[in-house]
């Protein structure tokens, strides 16, 4: 008796094959995610969103903690360290980049500001550079990319690469005491789509950093996806997660959301600190009259101010 082996149907075969194929091998996608991010990075336009800052002020459960963030760290392994919300607040600003640079207003204003994001609102830990370059930083930067398998993050699938940055190689700083700033190492992953290597989330970690930085530990969470400006679509942050800790035990959680993009428009006006405004020009109004006075418990940030301050 002869054995029978099904045969499948030509158009199925082919189907197989496309669907085997759709993947790239892990070497491949990396390679096409690092073309994405820089023809993306050099065919960007100048353009602006609407960036939402939403901010929650997290204190330790305990009544006294050590001021040191190795012996905290030790309270974490142990299980004798927890977190409550204190208070939270909300900012809404315009966020604009260009030649490598972000700059900011409250929303709706005619002009930007060649002012800090700290300074604008006045106090709490805050990083800059999510709505630039970051991902482009990170490709430069590391020296290398590790396949970590594929994984999942909200909901996307997607072939996870662990990266280190050394000092020596690092573009991103941290402010420390005085005003001044150090550069410090960094790692963290990156997730791509595993059909067309787009990048899908960036994560940053810095827990190494210099111990005049009033803080202990910095980490971002990226996630991406494309937006239109013009004509065309390009690929943006949408959301931005930055979790800081500080030496005392209290952390700061800020959840940032961009919306509203579109390109940059010659007749917005940029003003520089201490120039005189265009006649006609609106003058900038943040979302509530003043700027909320810091928390009971939190050092309003000042020109000197200690505060954990990120810039990539």
């Amino acid at each position: 008796m002869r054995a029978y082996t099904p045969v499948l149907p030509y158009a199925m075969v082919l189907l197989a094959a496309a669907c085997a194929g759709a993947e790239r091998d892990p070497g491949q996608t990396l390679a096409r995610m690092r073309e994405i991010v820089r023809d993306e990075a050099a065919n960007l336009p100048n353009y602006t969103c609407v960036q939402t800052i939403d901010r929650v002020f997290l204190r330790p459960s305990n009544d006294k903690l050590p001021q040191s963030c190795a012996a905290v760290g030790d309270l974490k392994r142990l299980g004798r360290y927890s977190l409550a919300p204190a208070s939270a607040d909300r900012f809404r600003l315009d966020v604009r980049i260009g030649g490598g640079k972000e700059m900011f207003s409250w929303v709706g204003a005619s002009r930007f500001e060649d002012r800090p994001l700290h300074d604008l609102i006045g106090f709490g830990p805050t990083s800059t550079g999510s709505f630039g370059g970051l991902l482009l930083a990170v490709f430069e930067d590391a020296p290398e990319f590790r396949y970590e398998g594929a994984k999942t993050a909200n909901g996307r699938r997607g072939y996870a690469y662990s990266f280190r940055v050394p000092v020596e190689r690092s573009h991103h700083t941290f402010y420390v005491r005085h005003g001044s700033q150090k550069i410090i190492a960094y790692e963290g992953t990156v997730l791509a789509d595993p059909e067309t290597g787009t990048p899908a989330q960036l994560t940053v970690v810095a827990d190494q950093l210099p111990a005049d930085a009033a803080c202990c530990r910095f980490a971002l969470e990226l996630n991406y996806r494309h937006m239109r400006i013009g004509s065309r679509e390009f690929l943006l942050p949408f959301e931005a997660i930055q979790r800081f800790a500080a030496p005392g035990g209290e952390e700061v959680e800020n959840t940032v959301t961009f919306s509203s993009c579109r390109a940059y428009g010659a007749e917005s006006i940029v003003a520089y600190e201490g120039a005189p405004v265009t006649e006609g020009a609106a003058t900038a109004a943040p979302i509530a009259p003043h700027p909320p006075e810091a928390p009971a418990g939190i050092v309003k940030v000042t020109g000197e101010s200690e505060s954990c301050r990120s810039s990539a």
